[in-house]
């Protein structure tokens, strides 16, 4: 602050001109020069002519009077702070000035030189404090524009280059599916007899029709990989189940060549955590590779077994032909990489099937890898994680640990369902797939039941909120476009962030604490307590809250609703600031006095923004405003609630 100010005394009474500028010769420093003016239009000269530090304001004045005084000055000088100095003993008018710009309030009985000097230096100080946050809030807002328009063009890229892909694939695929469907049309004799050597000819352009499909599919999802476009919906699946989808297929491709399938998956290896349908693709590159350089007769393996030692499901085939040498398995899941060699000449497609697969596999947080010696054939095998919580976030850390980021934090984001909606319990799958669909590749996404997830997120805490808008907005348009019934409402509670640079064990640790803590709530049936002298709003409220699953008291005043809180020590309270008798800050002062209510989350309501800073300030956890929006009210309360334990 500088060592001389400028202060502009806005006073028509010479005595109080003369007792401000007396107190104000007594420091030192800083040094206090004064200016007078006894009129508001002499004021606003002076203001025009002169550079202030400060304004120090009477409301009564000749030519003005009241609040209408300081909205005059204000406007014509907002960035210079003004001390209203009047002899109004008003609480309200008190109020009104702050909120028009003043920066203090004192009366002129009360001031003294100690409050006066600390007065000005506080406004002066508080003046600069609210430019310097304009400024900053004005520069956050242009870089924050200037991103919305990055963004914009980045959604427009990936828009375009989803519709290209999308495009491509319905090019190829369409002629594709007609040449599938018309021989199998003539494989089936629909079209008329065939005999032996045609029922051959259409067995292997069936084939290679599938074989050309898997090389279109290829070719697909290395640029989805590449952009990072590649949906993954994974989720508990049966690895038996999983295998039994291909088999079919497989056996049909075998017997071409007089090779057996063997299946052997036993009975007790628990249930996968996966996408089903990328590990069918996984199986069915690495079976046809087999297939493809198996000698005639010779079996071809499928298998699945458990690790115990590292608590992992392995997944295999097995061959018995040529081999790969050393130097080839370095080479082979390299994308456009063929075997060299003898069998060069039986290698069809890209070369993108094996680097694909083990893309493909990464994606469900596992690892393909080959064993192999010449002339004794083949084993591509795969790791799958089981479906229990700890070994998945073990696993989802150490695949982010061999991944490099920019970001060393994992926030994590709790999403709940409003109900089940139209949907019924089929609404749990609906939003388990989108939320897999939203989020990125390297996210992981736990079911704790059928209306809670917790997503795992590798991005900055401050990141987290762009992620929740296009969830947000994304889930709207999808229950907007639904047609087979209303899609209940998703509201999302950001949860703790975690440091990447912990020891793994520690933090998963931590992951399962806060899974655990979440899997104890089974739903979102609270206890909310509604506390409001308005009989109709408490009725309305409690329809609203109990269609929403709550369990509800009311009280309908003050008094009643501190007693109702001692009684049923609710998870939540939704308190009225005006009421008689006991309003709601004493209401809250009663409660924070004692350990069976001091922990108890307030929303309050009021119709009066007043009310908010005080309310705030005493401990509640929201203010919103009458009328509140519904969905507003739901949100916050999502947020507070918890299960009672009493």
């Amino acid at each position: 602050m500088s060592d001389v100010l400028r202060v502009l005394l806005v006073e028509d009474d010479p005595g109080q001109v003369e007792l401000t500028q007396r107190r104000l010769a007594k420091v030192v420093v800083p040094q206090f020069v004064v200016e007078h003016a006894g009129t508001l239009a002499a004021a606003t000269m002076q203001l025009s002519d002169s550079n202030f530090d400060v304004i120090l304001l009477d409301l009564g004045l000749p030519d003005s009077h009241g609040i209408d005084t300081l909205r005059s000055i204000h406007s014509q000088s907002p960035h210079l702070p003004i001390v209203v100095v009047t002899s109004q003993d008003d609480e309200s008018i008190a109020l009104e000035t702050l909120e028009q710009g003043a920066q203090h309030y004192l009366i002129k009985t009360a001031v003294t030189s100690e409050l006066l000097v600390r007065s000005i230096e506080y406004a002066i100080g508080r003046q600069r404090i609210s430019a310097e946050n304009k400024r900053l809030f004005s520069e956050v807002q242009t870089a924050n524009q200037q991103l919305r328009e990055k963004n914009a063009n980045l959604a427009r890229v990936y828009q375009t280059a989803q519709q290209f892909v999308d495009n491509v694939s319905h090019d190829f695929r369409t002629p594709l599916t007609v040449i599938k469907e018309f021989s199998s049309i003539m494989r089936e004799g629909l079209a008329g007899q065939v005999n032996s050597q045609q029922q051959e000819f259409l067995d292997t352009i069936s084939d290679r029709v599938d074989d050309l499909a898997m090389m279109v599919d290829d070719m697909l999802d290395a640029s989805k990989l590449e952009a990072g476009m590649l949906c993954c919906w994974r989720r508990e699946a049966s690895l038996g189940e999983i295998v039994n989808q291909v088999q079919r297929t497989l056996q049909r491709k075998a017997a071409l060549k007089n090779i057996p399938i063997e299946v052997e998956i036993p009975a007790n290896v628990p249930a996968v955590f996966c996408d089903s349908e990328k590990i069918c693709r996984v199986l069915i590159n690495l079976a046809v590779n087999a297939i493809k350089f198996s000698p005639e007769g010779k079996p071809v393996r499928i298998w699945g077994r458990y690790d115990t030692d590292h608590a992992e499901i392995q997944v295999g085939v097995t061959d018995q032909g040529p081999g790969i040498s050393p130097e080839n398995q370095a080479r082979l899941f390299q994308r456009f990489h063929q075997l060299e060699e003898t069998i060069l000449e039986n290698s069809q497609g890209f070369g993108l099937g094996l680097a694909i697969a083990r893309e493909l596999v990464q994606l469900n947080l596992g690892e393909l890898n080959v064993k192999s010696q010449l002339g004794q054939g083949s084993t591509f095998f795969f790791t799958l994680s089981p479906a229990e919580p700890r070994q998945l976030i073990a696993k989802h850390l150490w695949r982010l640990e061999q991944l490099s980021a920019s970001s060393n934090q994992l926030c994590s984001l709790v999403v709940r369902s409003r109900r089940n909606g139209e949907f019924g319990t089929e609404a749990s799958t609906v939003i388990d797939e989108f939320l897999q669909h939203m989020v990125r590749n390297n996210d992981l996404v736990l079911t704790i039941n059928q209306r809670v997830w917790l997503a795992l997120v590798r991005c900055p805490p401050n990141e987290l909120d762009e992620l929740v808008n296009r969830l947000q907005t994304n889930w709207q348009q999808q229950s907007r476009a639904c047609p087979a019934g209303q899609l209940p409402d998703l509201y999302f509670e950001k949860g703790p962030a975690y440091a990447l640079t912990e020891q793994l064990a520690g933090l998963t640790e931590q992951l399962m604490d806060q899974y655990q803590q979440l899997q104890q709530v089974q739903n979102c049936c609270t206890k909310v307590l509604l506390v409001d002298d308005d009989r109709d709003i408490v009725r309305g409220l409690a329809v609203r809250l109990k269609a929403d699953g709550y369990e509800i008291s009311s009280a309908h005043d003050g008094v009643s609703g501190f007693e109702a809180a001692m009684r049923i020590r609710p998870d939540a309270m939704i308190l009225d600031m005006r009421m008689p008798g006991m309003n709601g800050m004493e209401v809250m002062s009663q409660m924070s006095q004692h350990p069976e209510t001091r922990n108890i989350p307030v929303i309050v309501l009021s119709a009066s923004l007043r009310d908010q800073q005080p309310a705030l300030d005493k401990g509640a956890r929201y203010f919103l405003d009458k009328p509140c929006d519904p969905r507003t009210l739901l949100a916050a309360l999502h947020t507070v609630a918890a299960p009672s334990t009493n």
